[in-house]
C-alpha cells in the first residue's frame, strides 16, 4: 500500500527548496531595482509557505519509502516543480497565461530549452535569472536534490533511479545513491564555477558569465540574449563555452572516478 504521507514530506521539502531558489531570483531582480522583485518574491512565499504548511505536521514521519512511493516521487515531483515554477512568469506578466507559463517552467526543469519568448531580452534579470536556474537545477535533476533532502530506503538503492542514473548505475560508481548524488552536485557545483569565472575573465557580463553557465552545463541552452552564444563573438569566450558543453556531454561518471 502507498504511503501517501512519506510521498507528501518529500513534496513539501522541495517546495521549500524551490522557494529558497525563488528568493534567490528575487534577490537578483532587486539588485538591478526591478518591479519583478516583487512578483519573484510573491511567488517565492507563495512556494514555501505551500511546502512549510504540508512539511509541518509531516515533520515526524518515517524518512524512509519503499519502491511504490519512489516511483510515484520520481515521476510526479517534476510536474509539480514545474507547477510552482511557472509562478514568476506569471506573476512578473512575463506570459499572459498559465499553459504558456507551464511550458517554459518544465521545458527549463527538463533542460529540454524549448522557448516561448522571441524576445529574451525585454525580460528582467530575475527572470532571466530564474530560467537559467530552472535548467541548471533540472540538470542534475529534482530527484538527485531531492534524495539529498532525505534518506532513501536501501531498497530504492538500485531499483529507483534505473531511469535518472542508468549511465551511473551501468558503472556502479556506489552501493548508495545518495552518496553518489552528493558527489555529483559537489562535481557539478565546482564545474559551474570553473566556468563562470573564465567567462568572466574573458570580459563576458557576470551576470551573462552566470545564466549561460548554468545553461551549458545543464545542456539546457537558454540564453540571455536574443542572438543566443552569437552575441559573444570573442574567439576564447565561444572556447570556454566549447569546452564546457563537452564536459556536459560527458558520462558522469567519469567526473565521479575522476574526483573520487
Amino acid at each position: 500500500m502507498v504511503n501517501s504521507r512519506i510521498i507528501a514530506r518529500v513534496f513539501s521539502q522541495v517546495l521549500i527548496l524551490e522557494g529558497i531558489l525563488m528568493l534567490v531570483s528575487a534577490g537578483i531582480s532587486r539588485v538591478y531595482g526591478e518591479p519583478a522583485a516583487k512578483s519573484l518574491l510573491f511567488s517565492a512565499l507563495i512556494t514555501l509557505v505551500t511546502g512549510i504548511l504540508v512539511f509541518t505536521p509531516l515533520r515526524y514521519q518515517e524518512k524512509s519509502y519503499g519502491n511504490r512511493e519512489g516511483y510515484i516521487i520520481l515521476t510526479f515531483i517534476w510536474i509539480l516543480f514545474s507547477a510552482f515554477g511557472s509562478l514568476p512568469y506569471l506573476l512578473s506578466s512575463s506570459t499572459g497565461n498559465f499553459t504558456d507559463a507551464f511550458f517554459e517552467s518544465i521545458s527549463g526543469f527538463t533542460t529540454t530549452g524549448a522557448t516561448i519568448f522571441s524576445d529574451v531580452e525585454s525580460l528582467p534579470r530575475g527572470i532571466l535569472f530564474w530560467r537559467s536556474l530552472t535548467q541548471w537545477v533540472g540538470g542534475i535533476t529534482v530527484i538527485t536534490l531531492a534524495y539529498n533532502l532525505l534518506p532513501v530506503s536501501k531498497s530504492l538503492n538500485v531499483q529507483l533511479p534505473a531511469t535518472e542514473f542508468s549511465a551511473l548505475l551501468t558503472d556502479k560508481i556506489h552501493p548508495r545513491v545518495i552518496g553518489t548524488s552528493k558527489r555529483l552536485m559537489a562535481v557539478y557545483l565546482t564545474l559551474t564555477i570553473a566556468e563562470i569565472l573564465l567567462l568572466s575573465i574573458g570580459k563576458m557580463p557576470v551576470f551573462d558569465a552566470v545564466c549561460h553557465s548554468f545553461s551549458t552545463l545543464s545542456t539546457g541552452g537558454f540564453a540571455t540574449r536574443n542572438a543566443g552564444m552569437a552575441a559573444f563573438q570573442t574567439p576564447y569566450i565561444r572556447i570556454v563555452l566549447i569546452l564546457f558543453m563537452f564536459f556536459a556531454g560527458m558520462n558522469p561518471a567519469l567526473f565521479y572516478y575522476a574526483f573520487r
